[in-house]
């Protein structure tokens, strides 16, 4: 695990240190509504800011390979971090907020906790 990158996520996240760039879990990147801030044009769920703030993978379908690989998750990690419980009926569920405290609990614990995250 990669306890520096995985802060520097949240850090990114929380700060939307990349301009134009909104949160949704619904996708690694796409153009459509920002969950937490209306309409932005261009939004990105953990991979794609992982990816965005640590480095592109080669294609879309990489993104959760390569954020994972930045991250140094396992591939348990990977699947509680980027496809949570609900997210598959419920993406926009998943807030900005949501996500740096799920990173910054990783970066502590080692552990992936949507639900306590999410009960803060």
């Amino acid at each position: 695990m990669n306890k520096e990158n995985i802060l520097a996520v949240a850090d990114a996240i929380e700060t939307h240190s990349v301009p134009d760039l909104g949160f949704n879990m619904g996708g690694y990147f796409f153009e459509g509504e920002d969950a937490d801030d209306g309409k932005c044009g261009t939004v990105a769920c953990i991979a794609g800011w992982t990816c965005k703030v640590l480095g592109e993978p080669s294609n879309e379908y990489e993104h959760g390979w390569t954020a994972g690989d930045h991250l140094g998750l396992d591939h348990e990690q990977r699947t509680l971090l980027f496809t949570p419980r609900g997210w598959l009926g419920s993406p926009e569920i998943f807030k900005a907020r949501h996500a740096v405290r799920v990173l910054r609990h990783l970066a502590e614990t080692g552990e992936v906790d949507w639900a306590k995250a999410m009960a803060e």
